[in-house]
């Protein structure tokens, strides 16, 4: 199992399901509860079966219940999802977080994706094929590509490069900026 493509999966599996039905984030929930037995002091023990929504992720996505369980705690824990309830991790009240799908998003705009996006930019540009206005297309992995290019350009110390190449690095690992970078053009981008 690849863990990092197992959540995109899960993640997508619920953007999907909401959009099925047409609900927003915070209208839905999910049950991806693990089957159990619950225990009785005076009767016998039952058979708690699992969440439907488990069930439907776990046609698409084939999965045991040890590596679903590190796929939803990762998600819990990077706050891709919440779970509503009590203190007991049991998965049946779990929601899509803004985070899980703007992630859900960028694997889905990964394999057809046209960003569109309002930036503000004070200070002076030097670059050439630079697209800036109103309702243009901007492939942002290109832009970087571009403004990486020009560091390299400038007539300044190698240090300063280093410096410069850090701050656009750590700019493109913010959860916003990365959720909207796939890895792939990450990686493409030496990051």
């Amino acid at each position: 199992m690849n863990k990092e493509e197992t959540i995109d999966k899960f993640v997508c599996f619920m953007k999907d399901e909401l959009e099925k039905d047409g609900y927003k984030i915070g209208q839905a929930h999910f049950n991806f509860a693990l089957s159990h037995t619950a225990k009785y002091v005076n009767n016998p023990d039952e058979l708690i079966s699992e969440g439907d929504d488990l069930t439907k992720f776990k046609s698409i996505c084939k999965i045991s219940d040890e590596e679903f369980k590190t796929v939803i705690n990762a998600c819990l824990t990077n706050d891709l999802v919440k779970e509503f309830g009590g203190n007991e991790r049991n998965y049946s009240l779990i929601q899509l977080t803004e985070k899980g799908l703007a992630r859900a998003n960028c694997v889905e705009k990964g394999k057809d994706f046209k960003p569109m996006a309002n930036y503000v930019i004070n200070g002076n540009i030097n670059a050439s094929n630079l697209q800036i206005g109103n309702n243009n297309n901007q492939n942002i992995e290109n832009a970087i590509s571009q403004i990486l290019n020009e560091i390299d350009k400038m007539n300044v110390s190698e240090e300063q490069k280093k410096e410069a190449k850090g701050l656009l690095q750590k700019f493109t690992e913010h959860p916003v900026i990365s959720g909207i970078l796939s890895g792939v053009a990450l990686k493409a981008l030496g990051f």
